[in-house]
């Protein structure tokens, strides 16, 4: 018994050395654990801040690296941000020798946001060939805009207008069969959002194969998704050959938030939207047409242009043309 007491009272002295070390351990583990926890977090922010501005879709760049390299058009060259705003801002006006504007004859007092009234310029000397089927009218928007269905049923074309239900309703019934739900997006989902709303993303790809357009030509599309026309854009290089765009009029947005970039970071943002230029142009668009929308005065400062401040927002129309077939006239371009 004395034996077992005096190991008892040895053994007490050593038990809250013991947890201490206990206790310690497990604040270490727990530190640890935190550290990483927050590098980890830190590293994903660090991660997707950078990937917003240099994300491009890997079946996009292998699509364009293909029409660039079997195109026998000459490739645009990318040298800087400079170039970026070179090709945006000097479009070739003698490309499209007759213009319809739809602007001035629906022109009222009431209108005077000038972006209500973009996409409504359709170069009338484009197409030309025979009618095949019913005119084709493709019509990304987040704000359904009815003047410009009217507009088109005066050309005989059926608009399928694809819209942003997030920004509007949309009231799918009889009376308006060809408007659709729907957001421009890389992959398709939809997803169930609080108070009964559904996001529904749509590819390109998965639009036209709904619509049963696999193989037609669109005569014009028009679009004004607020920055997401990038991602419609790059769609279109991609699944050239599903659908035959021929006229393409859209809002494009540079963002504000480039001017809080680092100079390295700006250059990788502007050389990636530039590839968008790369594969119209390789695919035989050419760029004809580009006005400033100013709404709320904001630009943007370029430094790499003397700190020159510019628009962020522009209408930019593109039409399709190819090689002249003709041993006649080497070089010039005729519309498809």
């Amino acid at each position: 018994m004395v034996m077992i007491s005096t190991q008892s009272q040895s053994v007490k002295p050593c038990s809250p050395s013991r947890s201490r070390r206990t206790l310690q351990s497990s604040q270490q583990i727990t530190n640890f654990a935190m550290t990483v926890t927050m590098g980890l977090i830190l590293m994903l922010g660090i991660y997707f801040s950078v990937a917003k501005f240099q994300n491009v879709p890997p079946d996009f760049e292998a699509t364009l690296k293909k029409v660039c390299r079997t195109s026998s058009l000459p490739r645009l060259e990318y040298k800087g941000v400079e170039s970026f705003f070179e090709y945006l801002l000097n479009p070739d006006k003698s490309f499209c020798s007759s213009w319809l504007d739809f602007t001035r004859e629906n022109k009222t007092k009431s209108r005077t946001r000038r972006d209500s009234q973009f996409g409504r310029h359709v170069c009338a000397t484009a197409g030309g060939d025979e009618q095949e089927e019913t005119c084709l009218v493709y019509y990304f928007t987040v704000v359904d805009d009815a003047q410009f269905k009217k507009d088109m049923d005066k050309l005989t074309c059926h608009v399928h207008a694809i819209v942003d239900k997030l920004k509007q309703e949309v009231k799918e019934s009889e009376e308006w069969p060809r408007r659709h739900p729907w957001q421009i997006s890389e992959l398709s989902y939809d997803r169930a959002l609080p108070g009964g709303s559904i996001r529904r993303r749509r590819s390109l790809k998965d639009i036209v194969t709904s619509l049963g357009h696999v193989g037609r030509k669109v005569m014009f599309l028009r679009a004004d998704l607020r920055g997401q026309e990038w991602t419609l854009l790059r769609q279109v290089v991609t699944y050239h050959n599903l659908i035959d765009v021929r006229q393409i009029s859209v809002g494009l947005h540079v963002p504000l938030s480039v001017n809080k970039l680092t100079m390295e970071e700006r250059k990788r943002y502007f050389e990636n939207s530039f590839k968008v230029f790369e594969g119209l142009t390789c695919l035989g668009y050419k760029h004809v047409r580009v006005a400033a929308i100013e709404t709320d005065g904001t630009r943007m400062v370029v430094p790499e242009m003397g700190s020159v401040t510019l628009p962020s927002y522009y209408e930019v129309h593109w039409v399709k043309a190819a090689p002249q077939t003709s041993g006649r006239s080497h070089g010039h371009s005729v519309y498809y």
